[in-house]
């Protein structure tokens, strides 16, 4: 109990400090051109610690947080 304590303790000191966690993007294959590109580039630049999971076909089911 107390190491679940410390654990979500930390988790929100993280949040205060920035952002951080998962962002899944559906995106069809054939969209994966430069400027979709570009953006996810930028986008992590600015927030490096949000994990970006691409998901490119319905074969790959679907996320559930």
């Amino acid at each position: 109990m107390v190491r679940h304590l410390e654990n979500t303790q930390d988790a929100l000191a993280e949040l205060r400090i920035g952002q951080r966690g998962t962002l899944v993007v559906g995106v069809h294959p054939s969209d994966l051109d430069y400027h979709i590109t570009k953006q996810l580039i930028d986008f992590h630049a600015d927030f490096p610690k949000v994990k970006l999971q691409l998901v490119t076909s319905i074969n790959e089911g679907s996320y559930s947080g």
